[in-house]
């Protein structure tokens, strides 16, 4: 073999050695997340069972800092590691670019624990990067994962009624983001035009609660700083599924099923049953009242308000299909013996209307505003099918805002066959909902929906109690 050869083939040798290490290397950095085997160490972390995979290094060009969770699952160790390595990716891709900056570029990724129980782990990744002497900038992913599987939970899977328990997070979110946004003294305009579904894809747990940290320029413009937005799950309590209930919300007890529409279960006669109303909601109260008659397993009737429900049409749903029953309260709760029969007439026919367009139900009972009537309102709630339901407690809950006054007042007038009025626009109502069924259960009754108590009714007519 001539020494041209030989000279040759150590040629190809030495390329195609340099070509293994290239592709070895690749596969390294690919496999190792944003590192090699020879840039990480492992500590523990502060989490019980979580340690840490430490990436820290320094070029001419670059500073990274990344801490990656190891939790022991390979596939939620892998999901969080892609998406910090996808983040890195696309700073080193702008680093490589070349940088306008007097300092060195840098990237910095960590995580943050909320729950950590048997079977779950919720976890949030934020990521900090500057490059290109651009500002620094900052993004969060966050999961719920089954640690069984490696699975990450989607906020749909937490409920009976995937559509109905997501749009009911994403209207109380932008509940709480309009009181962090009002205290902050900022107007973003319409927070609906921010928050929609897709930034509830995921979630964590946090002491109970569902909790959504949004990093400043997720959703607002960066100059609003971060959103993070918590839900107190009381407030969906009916919604959850009961197998995941226990163990990620710490719920004590079991919510029974209810069927989708109020049915009469059995009559009252020979037993001390009594009906709890609600008036003038949906409010912003009625998602924890649901919570409680569902740890209870009542069930009471909720005269509705037109405006209201078109408002909150996913928490109007959730009434009926919690087993309670629905009635109408006119569309704006005007005084129906001020009103013209034409006026009379729309305000039903259209509370009606938009209860049905929720519910798919028909409202066969009414309350008129204030108790007021007069021939001419009667006249028109006949002509519309339905029966007027008055009450022989008044809680008088809207004087006092006291819960002590208004549980001692629905407890000491009951007599079987009542209807307690009640108004689940005020907190202090809903706050003396638990004494009311505490101390009446103590006496022996029964919580029943007007259809229950009363039993068939007739249009026009003025009920008062089943007495």
């Amino acid at each position: 073999m001539s020494k041209r050869q030989i000279t040759t083939i150590a040629s190809v040798v030495l390329l195609l050695v340099i070509a293994v290490i290239g592709v070895a290397t690749y596969i390294s950095s690919r496999s190792g997340g944003a590192n090699s085997a020879d840039n990480y160490k492992f500590v523990d972390s502060r989490y019980e069972g979580i340690s840490s995979k430490i990436d820290t290094r320094e070029t001419k060009k670059e500073k990274v800092a990344i801490e990656y969770p190891i939790s022991g699952n390979s596939t939620i160790d892998e999901t969080v590691a892609h998406a910090i390595d996808s983040e890195y990716e696309s700073f080193h891709a702008l680093v490589e670019e070349g940088s306008a900056a007097d300092e060195v570029p840098s990237f910095t990724a960590g995580y943050q624990i909320t729950t950590n129980t048997e079977h779950y782990l919720s976890i949030a990744v934020n990521v900090s990067h500057d490059s290109l002497g651009a500002e620094s900038t900052a993004s969060s992913f966050f999961w719920t994962f089954d640690k069984r599987t490696g699975h990450a939970l989607k906020l749909r899977e937490l409920f009976d009624d995937p559509d109905l328990g997501v749009a009911e997070v994403v209207e109380l979110s932008r509940a709480e983001a309009r009181k962090i946004l009002d205290k902050q003294e900022k107007q973003p305009g319409n927070v609906a035009d921010f928050l929609d579904q897709e930034q509830f894809e995921y979630f964590m747990v946090d002491h109970g609660a569902l909790f959504f940290p949004l990093h400043k320029g997720a959703v607002l413009p960066s100059s609003y700083g971060d959103l993070d937005i918590r839900i107190e799950v009381d407030e969906l309590r009916d919604l959850v599924k009961e197998e995941v209930s226990r163990e990620l919300f710490g719920f004590q007890q079991t919510i029974k099923a209810a069927p989708t529409e109020p049915a009469v279960s059995r009559s009252c006669a020979g037993e001390r049953c009594i009906a709890i109303t609600f008036d003038d909601g949906p409010g912003d109260y009625t998602r924890k009242l649901l919570g409680i008659l569902g740890t209870h397993d009542v069930k009471a009737t909720f005269f509705v308000v037109g405006e209201q429900v078109h408002n909150n049409k996913a928490l109007t749903k959730r009434i009926v299909k919690a087993g309670h029953q629905i009635g109408n309260h006119t569309w704006n709760h005007p005084d129906l013996t001020t009103q013209t029969p034409e006026a009379i007439h729309k305000q039903l026919a259209d509370t009606n209307a938009v209860i049905r367009e929720a519910t798919g139900v028909d409202p066969h009972l009414m309350r008129p505003p204030y108790g007021a009537l007069n021939p001419t309102a009667i006249r028109e709630i006949r002509s519309t099918g339905m029966a007027s339901i008055l009450w022989n407690i008044d809680t008088k809950d809207w004087a006092d805002l006291d819960s002590t006054i208004v549980c001692n007042r629905a407890v000491v007038s009951a007599k079987p066959g009542s209807i307690i009025l009640m108004h689940d626009v005020h907190k202090t109502t809903v706050d003396a909902v638990p004494c009311v069924i505490g101390e009446l259960s103590k006496l022996g009754y029964r919580f029943v929906t007007i259809d229950e108590l009363l039993g068939e009714t007739t249009p026009g007519t003025l009920y008062f109690s089943a007495s």
